[in-house]
């Protein structure tokens, strides 16, 4: 799974920002993963844009804390203690106009769970800063996102810091992955294929292939059989563009995590069973 890093820049006159130092070094580690360094402004927060990633980890320092932190969600609440890069100090000021004033934004990934693993603490403070502004628009992309707050080095040598955060990354990954089988499960027992879905898993098949066949219509063990197993020849590529429309019902109450998820199962499901030789 590619991780896309974040971490913060210059602030304050320190021109090496410990984010940005750990970002850098976990990004090196895996040939996937990418590394992006933001200014410390709310401007560059809103401007950021999610990169093709299955997983996005924000860091930032948190000058009184001792340990890492997994901050489990961020409100919507402007509130600047000092004024960022730029030189902005809202007060009591929404981030998406659009949404309740201090209303929250949680992120998907079971993170009790994971810092328990991680040996890491969890939260559920973000401030009111720049990292708090950044994380509340992450977690709008519907993307699994994580905003780390790690102690200054004094507090915790860095060395230390860059081998929990590559054991955490693990954890996280894994979390992440445990997820996407669950949506994709409840896909598969929403199409009342549940008892398919026991009989191939029994019959030694991944689970999420399993929920993936019966996602995509198939009600009995042979037909799931056939499409997991089956050699099919290379579809002929169309021969104009085609178009694919995904209607979501907003009555079901479900989150925007929830809803990207269940979309991108979806777009996968139709394009992999459609016949790139019929359009309709």
């Amino acid at each position: 799974m590619r991780v896309a890093w974040t971490g913060f820049g210059q602030f304050q006159g320190v021109e090496a920002n410990p984010s940005a130092v750990l970002a850098q070094r976990l990004a090196a580690q895996h040939a996937d993963d990418s590394v992006e360094i933001l200014e410390v402004s709310a401007a560059a927060a809103k401007a950021w844009r999610c990169p093709d990633a299955g997983l996005v980890v924000h860091l930032g320092v948190a000058i009184t804390y001792d340990a890492i932190t997994l901050e489990r969600c961020a409100y919507n609440d402007a509130s600047f203690r000092v004024p960022d890069q730029n030189a902005f100090q809202p007060s009591k000021a929404s981030i998406d106009e659009a949404e309740r004033f201090g209303a929250t934004r949680t992120s998907s990934i079971d993170l009790a769970a994971v810092a328990q693993k991680a040996g890491v603490n969890v939260s559920d403070d973000a401030g009111r800063f720049v990292c708090n502004y950044l994380y509340f628009c992450s977690l709008a992309t519907g993307v699994p996102c994580v905003f780390v707050h790690v102690p200054p080095v004094e507090r915790l040598p860095l060395e230390a810091q860059v081998e929990t955060l590559a054991r955490l990354r693990g954890y996280l990954v894994e979390a992440v992955g445990s997820n996407a089988v669950d949506v994709l499960a409840d896909v598969a027992a929403a199409a009342n294929g549940a008892g398919v879905l026991d009989q191939l898993v029994s019959l030694g098949i991944d689970q999420e292939r399993a929920a993936f066949a019966v996602a995509a219509g198939c009600t009995s063990v042979e037909a799931a059989m056939e499409m997991l197993f089956a050699e099919q020849p290379p579809a002929p590529p169309p021969s104009h563009a085609m178009k694919m429309v995904l209607v979501v019902r907003e009555d079901l109450g479900m989150s925007r995590g929830k809803v990207a998820a269940q979309c991108a199962h979806a777009a996968l499901g139709g394009a992999r069973r459609a016949d790139a030789t019929v359009i309709e």
